[in-house]
């Protein structure tokens, strides 16, 4: 059964993106930004790697192995390596990140739907009530399952009866957002 982004909501999945508010000390971010390519496949994603310790990409969470999602609120998907980190010079003393880990990001691929489409909605929870939210990297680290290995949601997931449905559009509003 295909899963569609209207019978989700970000405080139901089990993997979210991660803001990461970085602000330079004297040794710079503290992390390697990385062009790879992700497992056989082709596809390009461009990795954190190399976390300094005590750095500011540390102290915000960040680890290594997590993918970067968007710089300063713009998708990087379609980037060059170059841009992305012309990007993040041209931030100054501070630059916003949004991560993802690689089974968050495989999991959003196998339902579909991408990692972005609630960022708002996350991002405004796990930014000013990180302890409390349910937006949060530790709400879970393993996707719910039915019995036959498909992705399945709490059912807080199930849509409100307001008329307003999340779809791919969210990802469009998170352009201007930062």
């Amino acid at each position: 059964m295909p899963t569609l982004p209207v019978a989700a909501e970000c405080c139901g999945l089990p993997y979210t993106t991660k803001t990461l508010h970085l602000v330079k000390d004297q040794n710079g971010y503290g992390f390697l930004l990385r062009q790879e390519k992700l497992g056989g496949a082709r596809r390009i994603v461009h990795v954190l790697r190399e976390i300094d310790v005590g750095s500011p990409a540390e102290g915000e969470g960040m680890e290594d192995g997590d993918l970067l999602l968007a710089v300063n609120g713009k998708p990087i998907e379609s980037m060059e390596h170059e841009d992305i980190v012309k990007e993040v010079r041209q931030s100054g003393e501070a630059v916003i990140l949004t991560t993802i880990s690689i089974p968050g990001r495989d999991f959003y691929r196998e339902i579909g739907i991408s990692p972005l489409l609630f960022y708002d909605e996350c991002s405004v929870k796990d930014n000013r009530q990180r302890a409390a939210s349910h937006c949060t990297k530790n709400q879970s680290e393993t996707p719910l399952k039915h019995g036959d290995g498909s992705p399945t949601y709490p059912t807080e997931c199930i849509p409100d009866q307001s008329g307003t449905l999340p779809t791919q559009n969210h990802a469009t509003r998170y352009h201007g957002k930062t």
